[in-house]
């Protein structure tokens, strides 16, 4: 009988208990489930995601300014430090010149006063010998006259060489001062240049300024009507303009817009034609920068056009989830006081911005609600008083197709007619009611609404 390594009968062993042993598969658990529309609602619903989108064109605006300014600002203030440097030596190779006019000034200033002095000195021994000579002949005074007479011989000539002194200093003087001239010119001349750069420098800094201000306050506009919205109107603006956003469409919207929607108190559809509008502008206007075609201009236009002009007719939408009536829209245009000046083009409300305060907006919305209340207070009192037939129809129809309610009175005509209940939708309603037994009749209305009415009894 062969004999088998001991190292083959281990590995055998292993082999055989590893394929007796079941396999054991291992099992991840499965990422968590993520709701799309939590999210999404979480995402519409941040008002900074909102400012970030108005904020989106101006952005772009700013960073394309800075960075055509940013370059042009350090070229002059290259040019300025060149300038500086410039005037720095101007005044070091012309500091010789001007100290030279100031030494020859003192020199001439030197040689009038010993000029001045020689001059005083000829004039009192003028007089000296004036007053010897008037006096009577001796031998004394005789040889007094002729002893000065000698001084003044020698006075005249300390005269006479003090005034040619004073002509050279004078003449050296007036080189100086030419000289002194031409390099206060140079220097003035640096000075200038330095001027120069110095005010390029300012020009473009203000531009920069200018921008970066103007950034500034329209973010900070947008800031504070974003905070007035709605939380609907929050929802309703980031969700419809959502497409924008992940398409990377710059829309020239602006707090203009905002303030109109919430003096407007838009509802949903507005908000959407007041987006739609500027996305379609935005589409065609890439559209005209990437092909070169005008007509997209054009088109770009039109569709901004047609899309603001829908804003207008569904400002008393209730169907559609209207928040406010258009009465109180047109209410403000009239002019309240302290109320912002608003004009209405083509359907859109545009608002000067700077008079929009938050205690305003915040007023206007709170008598909007009031509005709406006394609206809904009319409309109830109003449903008793009109007749069609035999039945009473208090309808407020908002719906785009029309919408009817008709009362078929079966039985005594002498019956009383029925309130009818506001009816929506677009089809059309029949009521039907008991009205001489006073029994209460439905009303059905067709279409996307219903109308509840009751009969009195006659």
């Amino acid at each position: 009988m062969d004999k088998f390594p001991l190292s083959f009968v281990a590995a055998s062993g292993l082999l055989l208990m590893s394929a007796g042993l079941p396999a054991v598969a291992q099992v991840s658990e499965p990422p968590a489930a993520v709701d799309p529309i939590s999210v999404d609602g979480q995402k519409f619903a941040d008002p900074d995601r909102l400012v970030d989108t108005f904020m989106a064109d101006d952005q772009v605006a700013l960073d394309e300014s800075l960075a055509e300014l940013e370059p042009a600002l350090d070229e002059a203030q290259e040019t300025l430090d060149q300038a500086a440097a410039d005037f720095e030596q101007a005044e070091i190779d012309n500091a010789e010149p001007l100290a030279a006019l100031a030494d020859a000034q003192t020199a001439a200033g030197d040689a009038q006063n010993t000029f001045d002095g020689a001059e005083q000195d000829l004039a009192d021994a003028q007089d000296s010998l004036t007053a010897l000579q008037a006096l009577p002949s001796s031998p004394e005074n005789d040889a007094a006259i002729a002893l000065l007479e000698a001084d003044i011989g020698g006075l005249e000539a300390s005269v006479e060489t003090a005034q040619l002194e004073l002509d050279q200093a004078n003449q050296d003087f007036q080189a100086a001062e030419t000289d002194a001239a031409d390099a206060q010119a140079a220097i003035d001349d640096a000075q200038a240049v330095v001027d120069t750069a110095q005010s390029d420098v300012d020009s473009v800094q203000a531009e920069i300024d200018t921008a970066q201000e103007t950034f500034d306050a329209e973010r900070t506009a947008v800031e504070t009507l974003v905070a007035e919205l709605s939380a609907e109107q929050l929802f309703a603006l980031n969700r419809s303009l959502n497409n924008a956003v992940s398409s990377e469409l710059l829309l020239k919207i602006s707090s203009e817009q905002l303030a109109a929607v919430i003096v407007g108190d838009f509802n949903k559809q507005q908000i959407n034609f007041l987006t739609k509008a500027f996305e379609s502008e935005a589409k065609f206007l890439r559209l005209a920068e990437e092909t070169g075609n005008d007509r997209f201009l054009a088109k770009a236009e039109q569709e901004k056009t047609k899309f603001l002009s829908r804003i207008e007719r569904f400002a008393d939408d209730s169907a559609n989830g209207s928040l406010a009536p258009a009465s109180r829209s047109n209410s403000l245009r009239g002019g309240n006081a302290g109320a912002p000046k608003i004009t209405t083009t083509l359907g859109v409300t545009s608002i000067d911005i700077s008079s929009v305060t938050k205690g305003f907006v915040q007023s206007e919305i709170r008598s909007g609600g009031r509005a709406r209340s006394s609206a809904k207070t009319d409309d109830n009192a109003q449903g008793g008083s009109k007749k069609s037939g035999g039945s009473n129809a208090g309808s407020a129809s908002a719906a785009s197709g029309s919408s009817s309610v008709s009362s078929v009175s079966p039985g005594n005509s002498g019956g009383s007619p029925g309130n009818g209940g506001g009816s929506q939708g677009n089809g059309n309603g029949n009521s039907n009611g008991n009205a001489g037994g006073g029994n209460s009749g439905n009303s059905n209305a067709g279409g996307n609404g219903k109308a509840l009415g009751k009969g009195k009894k006659g």
